[in-house]
């Protein structure tokens, strides 16, 4: 077993990078639309500062 993992680490690291930056880049999409998904055009009550208007 840690022969394997020894003749597979670059591999692994390399895999576990990968996954880190796509689940980083899913993370941030889908905070990106809860942040402006229920602005209704009203600037003074919009969380986001109706920045998702500004595209």
């Amino acid at each position: 077993m840690f022969a394997w993992l020894s003749e597979n680490a670059v591999t692994l690291t390399a895999v576990a990078v990968l996954l880190a930056a796509v689940g980083g880049a899913v993370f941030s999409l889908i905070k990106g639309k809860h942040k402006c998904g229920g602005c209704t055009g009203n600037c003074a009550s919009c969380k986001a500062g109706c920045s998702c208007n500004k595209r």
